[in-house]
Formats: structure tokens, sequence, C-alpha cells
């Protein structure tokens, strides 16, 4: 029987199982899930050639703001403002809130002692490397109501063999008006090519070469004037007074900040196109965020590059570290004792969603798929659990 509900059609009925052994009654009831309708969408979607897009106003406008507002810093870091579409006074407090979430996070660290550690150990790191700045209080304008106060949290992995703990900054927490720093920001246009591409070029040679930039995000510095809207609060012991702290750098977690962060090496490219053009096609083309994989035909093209790349990505405080290859004699030292790269489309912190490995010295691609066993399904098979299986293989 069809019946329409506030949900939308859905059938009922009795139905028989096709088996003479098990014969099972049952009644049925089937919601068309959207969402389930979206995710085996993307199966073909992924697959189809992206068209060259036009950029829209807010784009334009998103790079137009880059190019007036790009410093170089005395030591050659390149420095950003945030691009804002609306004006930063249409932020509320976010003070008090970003207050509560501390000491609820700190209640759930006091009770974890080695996320605790893990935790302090992060943002220790990160003040020593002058990536955050203590604010006192007597340093606040406190007659200037534009501050933007960011939540954050733990990413805890224990599958990651350099970082086991990030802290990730909350930036879409709403303020009290409702609004929060990444309702005012512009994205940005995608000036990156789409990983498919990349990874195709990876296999084209036969020699391969892959790196990663060593924090990427946070070698870019944000304009002192902006770094009141990056605050967060922090302290190492319920016994210290809590203190305001300033991110001087891109922060992930921020709108605009996938998009400052490659825009930065995609300059690095436009400064060294003339006299290196081999090594601004490779970082406008051949990389993936900050992970760098090129393939070339020669063990001499392969070393330029290696030596080349990594000292002009330096200039500018990208420092390109993990370095691996196929043929080990063209790192010229440089490369890690890991033999396996995992391709990851999600950055810092987040799950990695590809699962694509490369063993560099065998030169293969293997995928890491989690064996679906002994899954309770209550004796049915639906939709969405076929779905769910195709789309953690997919």
């Amino acid at each position: 029987m069809l019946q329409n509900t506030k949900f939308g059609w859905i059938v009922t009925g009795s139905f028989s199982m096709p088996s003479n052994k098990y014969p099972i009654k049952s009644k049925c009831n089937l919601i068309a899930n959207e969402s389930v309708q979206n995710q085996l969408r993307k199966f073909w979607e992924i697959e189809e050639v992206d068209n060259q897009k036009v950029w829209s106003l807010e784009e334009n406008a998103c790079e137009e703001h880059f190019i007036n507002n790009l410093l170089v810093t005395k030591n050659g870091r390149i420095m950003v403002s945030l691009p804002l579409k609306e004006s930063p006074k249409m932020l509320g407090d976010s003070r008090n809130i970003a207050m509560k979430r501390f000491l609820s996070l700190e209640r759930r660290l006091i009770s974890n002692e080695k996320l605790r550690e893990l935790y302090t150990d992060f943002l220790t790191e990160y003040e020593s490397l002058g990536h955050m700045t203590v604010i006192e209080d007597d340093d606040r304008d406190l007659s200037d109501s534009v501050e933007y106060y960011m939540p954050h949290h733990g990413v805890f992995k224990q599958s990651d063999l350099s970082t086991k703990l990030r802290v990730v900054f909350n930036a879409s927490a709403p303020t009290s008006t409702g609004i929060s720093l990444n309702d005012l920001q512009m994205t940005g246009p995608i000036i990156q090519r789409d990983l498919l591409s990349i990874l195709l070029d990876f296999r084209m040679r036969s020699i391969v070469i892959s790196s990663d930039i060593k924090m990427m995000y946070r070698q870019v510095l944000v304009s002192p004037e902006d770094r009141k809207l990056q605050r967060i609060l922090w302290r190492t012991s319920p016994n210290e007074t809590i203190k305001t702290y300033e991110l001087n750098t891109v922060t992930y977690g921020t709108t605009a900040a996938s998009f400052l962060a490659i825009r930065c090496l995609h300059q690095v490219a436009d400064e060294c196109e003339n006299e290196h053009p081999i090594i601004a096609n490779i970082i406008r083309n051949n990389m993936y965020v900050d992970d760098l994989l090129a393939s070339v035909d020669s063990e001499e093209d392969a070393k330029y590059i290696v030596e080349n790349i990594s000292k002009i990505l330096f200039k500018r405080g990208f420092e390109l570290r993990k370095w691996k290859s196929n043929k080990k004699n063209v790192l010229l030292g440089n490369h890690s004792d890991s033999n396996v790269v995992e391709f990851s489309v999600n950055k810092e912190g987040e799950s990695k969603t590809l699962g694509l490995l490369w063993g560099c010295d065998r030169d293969i691609l293997t995928y890491k798929i989690r064996i679906i066993q002994n899954q309770n399904y209550d004796n049915y098979i639906t939709k969405q659990t076929i779905l769910s299986t195709i789309a953690t293989i997919f």
C-alpha cells in the first residue's frame, strides 16, 4: 500500500523472502533517504571531467583582496590579510562562549592525563614557534569590541606517527549576534588541480618523487590588524590564570585558510617563473595542499627538482620534508625512513578519506580497506547498508 506521510511517500505491506527454508513475514517501511541518494550520485559525479569554471564575483574579490594586501616580511615570510566580505563590527561577544567551552574542555583534560599532556605540548610548541602570542589584559583594548575568540578542541589520532593530537580551532562558533568569523570571510576560488589529475601525472613518468610542507598553513603570517579576530583562551593548569592568546598565522578552521595558504604557494611560483619555469609549473600543478607529487623522465631532472624546489619554497618559509622516491639516489640524502605514502583529501588533523597508498620501494599504488565483518544488521540488508559499505570501499 502507498501512503503519503509528512516524511514523504512510504510503501507498507507484507512480503515473503524468496526461500522455502527460511520463510519470513515482516512489515517493510521504505522512506527515500536524500543523503543516501546524494551519496550514490557522487559515485559517478566524481568521475566526471571538471570543466574550467568561471569565478564568481566573490571569488574575484577574494583574489583582488589577496593581491592588494600581500606583504613579504624582512625575513622573507609572506603576510596576508583575512578576506572579509562584511564588517567585523557585526560580531558580538564571543569571549563568554569561548570561556564556557574552554572550562568544559579543561574538565575533560583533567580527567585524561595523556590527552592533557598532548594538548599542552601542542599549544606550548605553538607558542614557542611564534605561531601564537599571549596578550596581557593591559594590552587588550577593552573599548574596542571588534575581537573574536575561537573555541578549540583536540583531534586525537592513534594512527598518526608524527602527531597524535592536533588542536582544531572553531571559527564557526557564533557570537552573541549569531554571526561567526567564518560568516564574514570570503571562501576564495579553488585554484589547485583536482587530486585525480595530480595522481595521473604522478604515474606518467618513470621516476617519481613526493614530499610535504611542514605546517604549511602556519608558515603564512596574518596581518597584526586581523589577529584580534583569531584569539583563544588557554592555560596549562587550573592553578593558573586563564590567558588570552592571538594566533599569528593562517589558522586551520577559518573559511579562507585553504585559499590563502595555496595562493601563497602560487605566489612563490610567480616569483620564480622567469628563472625556474619548471619549478614554477610543479608548484602550481603538482601540489595538492601541502603534498608534492611529481614524476620525471630522468634522475638528473629529479635531482634538479629536489634541490631547487626546496630552496625556493624555503625562501618563503615553506620547508619540504619526508622526501620519498622510487629512486633513492635522487633524494640527495633528504629522505624519510617510511616507504609508504598515504594520500589524504582532508588535512590538518581531519580523517584521511582517500585510502590510497603509494609504496615507493616497489612503486605501486594500493588501497587501504577496512574489512567489514560481523556487523549487526538485525538480519536485514537494506539499501542504506549496501551504500554505506560501498562508500567505505569506494
